[in-house]
């Protein structure tokens, strides 16, 4: 994982639009912050110079690189928090439903579930999370207001935090070699760059 130095965007009659997306191979302001921050500087530094600082990183096997801002990162992690709190009412009022799953649906605790030697049929299996999932819909509605009050929470708070605070670590700025070679795009909370040699940039479009 990189940090992404991106500049804010202008004040003018399109920021009134919404937070449009940027390219920022012509984006003045990223290009500008760029050029003053230090290579071995950290994203403390991009945000002292008035930046966004992105966690991006490569998805691997493609030629895509995805990141987000703090704020949106504090939102997901919130989210996420909200998620294992269902399945743990789940787990705690019903939890035939969760025994005999695989693993990967009844999570609890960072530790996956040992499963039974003896496996259900398929229509049972089939059954079995068709329940999960009609049980786990209601639970995420009645629990609603509450999961978007943890996300704006989340949002806000990953905002006046660093990455040190969030992630428990300082990740490093990306060198400008490693910015070459890709076409990148961002609005004030999501980053995406794109190897240009995956595009046929010489292919007519009609």
């Amino acid at each position: 994982m990189r940090i992404k130095a991106v500049g804010r965007p202008e004040e003018g009659p399109l920021s009134a639009r919404g937070d449009l997306i940027r390219l920022l191979e012509s984006d003045r302001a990223t290009t500008e912050l760029r050029r003053r921050i230090e290579p071995d500087a950290g994203d403390e530094a991009v945000r002292q110079q008035n930046g966004l600082d992105m966690l991006a990183g490569r998805l691997p096997g493609t030629d895509l690189m995805l990141g987000m801002s703090r704020r949106l990162f504090g939102a997901c992690r919130a989210l996420a928090y909200a998620e294992r709190r269902v399945v743990a009412r789940i787990r705690e009022e019903r939890p035939k439903y969760l025994r005999g799953l695989p693993r990967e649906v009844q999570p609890a605790e960072g530790a996956f579930a040992r499963l039974p030697d003896r496996q259900m049929s398929d229509r049972a299996y089939e059954e079995r999370i068709t329940e999960v999932q009609e049980y786990m819909r209601e639970v995420r509605e009645e629990q609603r207001d509450d999961q978007l009050r943890s996300v704006r929470e989340g949002f806000n708070m990953g905002g006046s935090r660093s990455w040190m605070h969030l992630i428990d670590l300082a990740p490093p700025l990306a060198l400008p070699d490693e910015e070459e070679g890709f076409l990148e795009a961002a609005t004030s909370d999501t980053y995406l760059a794109l190897e240009a040699e995956a595009l046929d940039l010489d292919v007519e479009v009609n």
